[in-house]
């Protein structure tokens, strides 16, 4: 294996050096002293070969740490226009639902007046009810809240109480009754009768022995009664009729709409 060149460089130096150097003592001396310098050329020389190839180990592994590096600053980078990305898509998802619960809110609001109004007309409507068939409706009017704007019920609750109690008087009004009540017919007489109300338009009357007899039509104030004793053979009829005892005819009977 040959010499490292560096060495050889080193030594031929010193040899020339020598052979121009006179042969004296002082000279010796001198010889001597640029051999040393020599040898801490060298030993310079090799410190700086030895840094040298230590740096360029050293070199490599920076490159490699700054590579690896870059990679994840790129993939961080990713990483945070991935989350803006999502954070954009969730501000968006957010302002929807928010603009959704608005529009919601402001429905149930309308909605809130919408209900409240017809729990108002519902209450005006129960005075022109029938007290027999007020009596069977009870529970739904006892649920209509005083005051609307106190109360504690639900919208749904209060929605399906309207529409109970509407149901009901639809269903009422959109036939004819028959019931058997007690009316007062005078001051101090009051008489077991056959009634056939006409939905919530009309409605006559006749007691058992059919003598008295009357009609009687729906107010704000109530069912408003008229006694006519002159009526009773044409309500018997009417009666008879509903109950399909006699054949059906015209039959003329007052009547006040309302």
């Amino acid at each position: 294996m040959g010499r490292p060149r560096r060495f050889i460089q080193a030594a031929a130096l010193a040899s020339i050096c020598s052979s121009l150097i006179p042969a004296t003592g002082f000279a010796q001396t001198d010889a001597s002293t640029i051999e040393m310098k020599i040898l801490q050329w060298m030993e310079t020389e090799r410190l700086i070969s030895e840094e040298s190839t230590e740096w360029e180990s050293e070199k490599a592994v920076i490159e490699d740490m700054i590579s690896l590096m870059e990679t994840d600053k790129a993939s961080l980078q990713e990483k945070i226009d991935s989350a803006n990305e999502l954070s954009s898509a969730a501000d968006e998802e957010r302002a929807a639902i928010v603009e959704e619960k608005d529009k919601l809110t402001a429905t149930a609001d309308a909605y809130v007046s919408i209900i409240s109004d017809a729990e108002a007309k519902t209450r005006e409507l129960i005075p022109m009810l029938p007290p027999p068939f007020t009596e069977e409706i009870k529970p739904l009017i006892s649920r209509l809240p005083e005051d609307s704007s106190t109360t504690k019920l639900s919208l749904s609750q209060r929605t399906q109480n309207v529409v109970g109690i509407l149901s009901q008087v639809d269903k009422f009004n959109s036939g004819v009754t028959y019931l058997s009540e007690i009316k007062k017919v005078s001051d101090d007489q009051s008489l077991e009768v056959h009634t056939l109300y006409f939905g919530l338009a009309a409605a006559y009357f006749v007691d058992t022995q059919g003598v008295t007899a009357g009609y009687g039509t729906p107010s704000p104030e109530g069912w408003e009664w008229t006694t006519d004793t002159d009526l009773a053979p044409d309500i018997q009829k009417l009666l008879a009729i509903y109950q399909q005892t006699s054949q059906a005819e015209f039959i003329e009977l007052p009547v006040s709409i309302y």
